[in-house]
């Protein structure tokens, strides 16, 4: 009964081909993701794979698809009609930033012999070792990491493939290329001649609205962790008169939106609009997020991945895991981390690592890198000259 449902909700809001799709070389399996590829992948002739049933706009149907996904029929119908696709497409490669989707790992391990699947990572990881923690808890009756089988894998950097070999994360090939959208902003910022203003905030605190993440790890006060961050933050720089900036994750700046709902659940008025009041929008043609931590003295937050990437613009952060639960754990320790502490402690660390230099502060975390970088931002240009190696 669901099945059909979808089916026919899917039908009724996209338009029928009756035709086959267009052939190209290069294949993005799956929209979502794709603006990581802006203006940094060479090769611009590419067609898109939707591989969401809420994204798709255009359904094909042909003898020959309906031929192939007989030929190649398995459990779920979807699966067999996007790998038909692929098959009457031909593409050279197929390339994703979807890097945790189960439906690219799914039909990478059909057709990885018959055509070249390249996954690159958009986020920090978290995915691996919550997906071990959910089954050993009884949540999960599967281990979901048995999913993953990603033949190339371009990711951060070290920290990513020791996590892929501590949680056998079926992966054949690896490539350290860093963050592809930090290399976006820089290129950005280059190209438009733009100026960062240093320390333009004392702190920016990135918003992790974490609805449902209770229910996820069947706790009560996982949700009021990561909002006592917030709480802490905006009274710290009450106190202190710092400058402050909260860094959201939705476009438009409405109380209405399931964001900032969700923080009025553990905020109170005053502190509420002082976040508000104090927002950095998303943006991802002006990069947005990324100018407000560079323009920062100290980015915090308790796991986003624009922690790491802050680090990897050689600035400061400081990473707050209220939570109580390991899970959170930033994987670097020291001045950069706090586990549950209190504010005196909260405040001091945050007085102590706004009054010393980044190379000071870079120091005495060990110069980490979480975040593979190159000084003349070519992160990309690894991709690129294999993706050319491949087509010409």
């Amino acid at each position: 009964m669901k099945l059909l449902y979808k089916i026919s909700k899917l039908i009724l809001s996209s338009k029928i081909k009756f035709q086959n799709p267009e052939k190209t070389d290069l294949l993005i399996f799956d929209e979502v993701g794709k603006d990581i590829f802006n203006n940094i992948l060479y090769y611009k002739n590419y067609s898109i794979l939707e591989a969401r049933y809420e994204n798709i706009k255009n359904i094909y149907i042909t003898w020959k698809i309906i031929y192939l996904m007989l030929k190649n029929l398995r459990k779920n119908l979807f699966t067999c009609y996007l790998i038909s696709l692929i098959k009457i497409i031909k593409p050279k490669i197929i390339i994703t930033t979807i890097d945790n989707s189960f439906k690219f790992s799914e039909i990478a391990k059909i057709l990885y012999k018959d055509f070249i699947f390249i996954a690159v990572q958009n986020a920090s990881r978290y995915d691996f070792d919550r997906n071990e923690r959910l089954f050993k808890n009884g949540s999960l009756k599967q281990n979901d990491n048995k999913k993953f089988f990603l033949p190339n894998y371009y990711c951060f950097g070290d920290l990513e493939i020791a996590d892929c070999k501590k949680f056998n994360i079926k992966v054949l090939e690896f490539y350290k290329v860093g963050s592809l959208r930090l290399a976006q902003y820089l290129k950005y910022l280059k190209e438009n001649n733009i100026q960062i203003e240093s320390n333009k905030y004392d702190i920016s605190l990135i918003s992790e609205s974490s609805a449902g993440k209770d229910k996820l790890w069947k706790q009560v006060g996982v949700e009021e962790g990561f909002a006592k961050i917030v709480k802490f933050t905006i009274n710290v720089c009450k106190r202190n008169n710092l400058n402050f900036t909260f860094i959201r994750k939705r476009k438009h700046k409405n109380l209405a939106t399931s964001e900032m709902s969700w923080y009025k659940n553990f905020l109170d008025e005053s502190e509420f609009n002082f976040i508000n009041e104090n927002s950095t929008l998303v943006s991802k043609e002006n990069f947005n997020s990324y100018k407000a931590i560079h323009q920062s003295n100290i980015c915090m937050g308790t796991c986003s991945t624009l922690l790491r990437e802050k680090l990897a613009l050689r600035g400061k952060i400081l990473v707050s895991n209220f939570t109580h639960l390991d899970h959170y754990d930033f994987p670097l320790k020291g001045l950069c981390f706090l586990k549950d502490p209190s504010f005196d402690e909260f405040e001091q660390r945050i007085l102590k690592i706004l009054k010393i230099e980044n190379n000071e502060y870079l120091a005495q975390i060990n110069d980490a890198q979480l975040i593979e970088m190159h000084e003349d931002n070519t992160q990309f240009d690894i991709l690129n000259k294999n993706i050319r190696k491949i087509l010409n």
